[in-house]
């Protein structure tokens, strides 16, 4: 199970490489999140997003993490 401080740090790492007054670029289904895109993540970021437990989705082109 996700903490609350997994979602917030990679949520945090994730708006650098968006609008964070972009409210689509965030969506929730049952049990997973997905934001942000993985186009242009540096690969420190990414690391960092997948030492969190964040995941690439190629097919959406985001991050994903389970709640």
């Amino acid at each position: 199970m996700a903490s609350m401080k997994q979602i917030r740090d990679g949520l945090t790492i994730l708006m650098k490489y968006s609008d964070p007054e972009d409210c689509c670029g965030v969506s929730s289904e049952h049990d997973e999140m997905m934001a942000g895109t993985t186009e242009g993540i540096s690969e420190e970021d990414a690391q960092a997003l997948e030492d969190l437990g964040w995941m690439r989705d190629e097919t959406y082109e985001c991050w994903s993490h389970f709640t």
